[in-house]
């Protein structure tokens, strides 16, 4: 009895091993609606080789040439900032870089950026927006990213978008194929009979904590949350954040006409974002 015990007992850590390294759940990192193509895939010359360390990892471009120079890079998962390099620099051919952890072992980098819109330390969601596509490190523009480990070497990963789901069951993009991304913050949704969602809303929710600092979006209806019009501006409900107060919640506004964020909380503009 006590070895079926232990055994049982052993199974279960096993499990939970496993359950608690399991790898990000990750969206393409590029905006939803966006379809980029993958210019080099996993296990590819010239750079995405065992030898290079890079043996899984992928280069996104979208258009020719230099058409993806400067549109948005989206964090692939939830985590935090514990690399980034903004200066220019060739930095070991990477560039411009920001590199996540996600948990678990696991760290995203994503290298070669134009802009970079975080720094080290902070905390990102899945979705937003880190920086601009770019082509430091002496490279053409594209956007290249890769699951690695603490050594920086690159890991096995997949991608959950449901079109990269269609197209591969696995999840892994192939190379010289096209896919469209579904990567969007967490709980905004433009469903709704008032839904209208630009990027600008949705930027001033990427940069300044999105669920982490603003909260997790409701329905003070009670119905489905969903970014709505009120009185010529863009609003939508939020409670758990960390600048929510007496009734545990805010809103976050976007004023079209002064091309202005707001924090309104109790019926109060309390600050511009």
């Amino acid at each position: 009895m006590k070895r079926l015990i232990s055994a049982l007992v052993l199974s279960v850590l096993v499990f939970l091993a496993k359950v608690a390294v399991a790898n990000p759940q990750l969206r393409l990192p590029y905006a939803a609606g966006e379809t980029w193509h993958v210019d080099q895939g996993n296990n590819s010359t010239p750079t995405h080789t065992v030898a290079k360390g890079m043996a899984y990892a992928w280069d996104f471009n979208w258009g020719f040439g230099s058409d993806d120079l400067g549109l948005p890079v989206l964090a692939p998962a939830t985590g935090t900032v514990v690399a980034c390099s903004k200066d220019g620099s060739n930095n070991g051919g990477w560039g411009n870089m920001v590199i996540i952890d996600y948990g678990g072992g696991f760290y995203g980098r994503l290298a070669h950026m134009g802009k970079v819109f975080v720094k080290t330390g902070d905390m990102v969601v899945q979705g937003q927006t880190i920086g601009t596509c770019g082509g430091t490190g002496g490279w053409t523009p594209h956007i290249h990213y890769q699951t690695e480990n603490i050594n920086g070497q690159s890991v096995a990963s997949s991608f959950v978008d449901e079109n990269v789901l269609l197209q591969e069951t696995n999840g892994v993009p192939k190379e010289w194929k096209s896919y469209a991304s579904s990567n969007t913050i967490v709980g905004i949704t433009t469903a709704g009979p008032d839904a209208l969602l630009t990027w600008k809303f949705s930027e001033a929710y990427d940069n300044h904590g999105g669920s982490f600092v603003i909260g997790a979006p409701f329905s003070d209806a009670g119905g489905s949350p969903y970014v709505h019009l009120w009185w010529g501006v863009q609003l939508q409900n939020f409670t758990g954040g960390h600048f929510s107060d007496g009734d545990g919640q805010s809103a976050l506004v976007w004023n079209p006409a002064k091309q202005r964020a707001y924090l309104l909380k109790q019926g109060f503009f309390h600050f511009f974002l």
